[in-house]
């Protein structure tokens, strides 16, 4: 355990699970985290019918691309977008963990000391709104201020109920 967070305990018979851990551990990150922003953004569809997480491409604008819904470049990003082989869950999970989700937690952790429950949450409203809607948020005492339908307290009760059970459950 690092900074307070899970890195194991994910049951690999959910779908893109793999793929997740496989990523994750090769890039020394936490699938159990990795894997509640991907269920929260579209694995949950595809266990209910809605739509095959790997290829759906949401409305925009912009559009959101993948397991990960990817939307926009991160900052100073060369190459196309959407990226090439989005539609490839190892390459989406790769690129949100190495563009967002890795350099984020970085800086929530260097900059504003967070750990665990705190360090998810805020993390995943990064993910969401993006780091300084984020950050402007926390500093307004709500880090959800910005992102989408509290976003990052909904992934934070995904990645508990991973870190409790092994699986999301039912929760979205």
């Amino acid at each position: 355990m690092r900074w307070g967070l899970w890195s194991g305990g994910l049951d690999e018979n959910y779908p893109y699970a793999g793929n997740v851990i496989n990523k994750s551990d090769a890039l020394g990150f936490f699938a159990p985290f990795t894997y509640a922003v991907a269920w929260h953004e579209t694995i949950w569809g595809e266990m209910n019918g809605f739509w095959n997480a790997a290829t759906v491409i949401s409305d925009g604008p912009p559009a959101g691309y993948g397991i990960f819904q990817l939307t926009v470049p991160p900052v100073g990003y060369q190459g196309n977008w959407p990226i090439d082989n989005w539609q490839d869950p190892d390459t989406n999970t790769e690129f949100a963990l190495v563009n967002y989700l890795i350099p984020d937690m970085r800086i929530w952790v260097s900059k504003f000391g967070l750990t665990g429950d705190s360090l998810v949450k805020c993390t995943a409203a990064s993910f969401n709104a993006g780091l300084s809607a984020a950050e402007d948020g926390h500093e307004q005492g709500n880090v959800d201020l910005y992102d989408t339908d509290a976003y990052g307290m909904t992934v934070l009760k995904i990645y508990k109920q991973i870190a409790a059970t092994g699986n999301p459950g039912t929760l979205n």
